[in-house]
C-alpha cells in the first residue's frame, strides 16, 4: 500500500471471489477497483460466500492478505466476529472513512458501529443501505428490522452518519427512517465496465429464450412470472441461474412451472460464477426480473451490455425503457402488459429481435461512455 495515501475501510458481509450474493458484491469489487488508484482500500469481509456453510477454498481467513494492487482483504471467519475484533482491526487500519455496506448486520454494521467511538473516533463514516430500506425489501421480517433500526437510533449508532444513496427514492426512504438532516449524497452503484462486442444470436419467429437470473427470493418474484405465463400461446423457454435464498419459496415456484403448459418450459441451472455471467446472457432473447425493489440492479445493466433486452418491474432505476427500444420496465399490477409484452417478443423474426438487441447495447455502451459515477465517488470521500 502507498504511503501517506488517505484509507478507505469497506464493511460487507460478502465479497469475490463470492458471488452468489448478486449485486452487493458487483457493487464493492467495482467500487474498490475504480477507487484504488486514489485510496488504499482495505476490506473486513465474511470468509464464505451468501449460504455457504465453508470457507472459500484457498484463500487465508483470519488475517489480512494482498487481493490485487493497492487492495487488502481480511477474511473473517463467523467465531472471529465480535466486538472487540473489529476495536482492533478498524484501530490497527487506522482508516480515513469507513464505508458500510449492509444496513441489516450485526456483523458488518451493527457491531462497527459500536466499535466505532473507541477505534476510529477521527474517521469519516459512509453507510449504503443497498436497497435495504425501499418498500419492496423491508416488507420481509419486517417488525425485525424496525426494531433493528430503533436500536440504531437508541444507541446513537445512526448519530453523524453520512448516507449514500443510489436514487431518489433511496434518498426518501433514508429520510423515513432516519433524521431528515443526515447528510445524504445520491450517487448510483459503479457498473461493469467491461464492454464486448454484441454478439448475435438466432431468433426464430414464434419462439423465445428468455433468463431469470438472480437470487431466488420473494422480492425478486419469480412466481410472478411464472403466473404471468399461465395461459400464453407462446412457445417460451426459461431458464433460471441464481442461489436459492428461500426452499420454501422456491418449491412454490417449482409447482407453479409444474403447471405450465406444454409449450412453455422451465429449467434451472443453477449458480454460476460472476465471470461467466456475460458469456451465459449472451444465449438469451430476453432478461426478465419483475422484482419488489432494486437499487441499481446490476444483473439488469449487465443484460443491457450483453445486448439483451430486459422485461422488468417499474420498481428500479431503469425507467422508461420502451422508448429506447432497450426492454420494458411495467409495473406489478399491470399484468396484461406483461402478457402482450410476451407475445410481442416471441412473434419478432430475426430482424426485428435484431433491432432491439443493437439498441440495448448500445445504451449500455452509451450509458459507461458519459457516467461520471467514479468521479463523483471520489468527491463523497473528499467532502464528506
Amino acid at each position: 500500500m502507498s504511503q501517506g495515501r488517505k484509507r478507505i475501510l469497506i464493511s460487507i458481509d460478502w465479497f469475490a471471489p463470492g458471488y452468489k450474493a448478486g449485486g452487493p458484491i458487483r457493487s464493492c469489487v467495482n467500487f474498490a477497483y475504480g477507487m484504488r488508484d486514489q485510496y488504499d482500500i482495505y476490506i473486513i469481509t465474511g470468509d464464505r460466500d451468501f449460504g455457504d456453510y465453508q470457507s472459500y477454498k484457498n484463500i487465508q481467513t483470519n488475517s489480512w492478505i494482498e487481493f490485487d494492487t493497492g487492495i487488502k482483504v481480511y477474511y473473517a471467519a463467523p467465531d472471529n466476529l465480535s466486538l472487540s475484533f473489529w476495536r482492533k482491526e478498524i484501530s490497527q487500519v487506522n482508516p480515513d472513512f469507513v464505508y458500510l455496506n449492509n444496513l441489516f448486520s450485526t456483523s458488518f454494521c451493527f457491531l462497527p458501529l459500536l466499535a466505532r467511538k473507541s477505534s476510529a473516533p477521527h474517521a469519516k463514516w459512509i453507510l449504503a443501505p443497498r436497497g435495504m430500506l425501499h418498500a419492496g425489501a423491508i416488507q420481509y421480517k419486517s417488525t425485525k428490522k424496525r426494531l433493528y433500526l430503533s436500536a440504531l437510533k437508541i444507541l446513537g449508532l445512526s448519530k453523524n452518519l453520512h448516507f449514500q444513496a443510489t436514487d431518489e427514492q433511496e434518498q426518501k426512504d433514508i429520510d423515513k427512517f432516519f433524521n431528515p438532516k443526515t447528510p445524504i449524497q445520491i450517487i448510483e452503484n459503479l457498473p461493469h465496465s467491461k464492454l464486448k462486442e454484441r454478439v448475435s444470436r438466432k431468433k426464430d419467429k414464434g419462439f423465445l429464450k428468455a433468463i431469470f437470473f438472480s437470487r431466488i427470493s420473494p422480492k425478486k418474484n419469480l412466481d410472478f412470472f411464472l403466473e404471468i405465463l399461465r395461459g400464453t400461446r407462446a412457445r417460451l423457454d426459461l431458464d433460471i441461474i441464481g442461489p436459492i435464498e428461500d426452499a420454501a419459496y422456491w418449491e412454490h415456484c417449482q409447482k407453479l412451472a409444474g403447471e405450465l403448459e406444454e409449450n412453455l418450459n422451465m429449467e434451472y441451472l443453477g449458480v454460476f460464477p460472476h465471470e461467466e455471467v456475460m458469456n451465459q446472457l449472451e444465449n438469451y432473447h430476453l432478461f426478465v426480473l419483475p422484482t419488489h425493489g432494486e437499487n441499481f440492479g446490476h444483473a439488469i445493466f449487465e443484460a443491457i451490455l450483453s445486448a439483451c433486452p430486459v422485461l422488468i418491474s417499474d420498481q428500479t432505476p431503469w425507467r422508461n425503457l420502451e422508448s429506447k427500444k432497450v426492454g420494458w420496465d411495467i409495473p406489478l399490477s399491470d399484468t396484461d402488459k406483461y402478457k402482450e409484452v410476451i407475445e410481442e417478443l416471441t412473434s419478432m423474426n430475426q430482424e426485428h429481435w435484431d433491432s432491439w438487441s443493437e439498441s440495448s447495447w448500445l445504451y449500455g455502451k452509451t450509458y459507461l461512455e458519459r457516467s461520471k459515477t467514479k468521479e463523483r465517488y471520489k468527491h463523497l470521500f473528499q467532502h464528506a
